[in-house]
């Protein structure tokens, strides 16, 4: 009875363990080299996060001057490696 006690708890530990994402971190304000990345695209805004585990900024909801919003992506060289627009 205690062993299958245990054994569930350690099973439930994994799941949860198994279950969490990649870190990432709300950035409160664009670094200015986010920024004059989204500038070269002619986008501006959005909310800045990086993604610890990829190494790699993510922008959401960056305004272009195309009219649209776009979710875009950058390298740690702060190189746009995707850009995608919000439906």
């Amino acid at each position: 009875m205690v062993r299958s006690l245990i054994f569930l708890f350690a099973a439930a530990v994994v799941a949860g363990c198994a279950q969490s994402g990649p870190e990432v971190t709300r950035k409160p304000e664009n670094p200015p080299t986010v920024a004059k990345a989204l500038a070269a695209e002619d986008c501006s805004g959005g909310e800045v996060f990086f993604i610890e585990e990829e190494g790699i900024y993510e922008v959401l909801s960056a305004s272009c001057a195309d009219g649209n919003r776009y979710d875009l992506r950058l390298d740690t060289a702060f190189q746009v490696i995707a850009k995608e627009r919000e439906d």
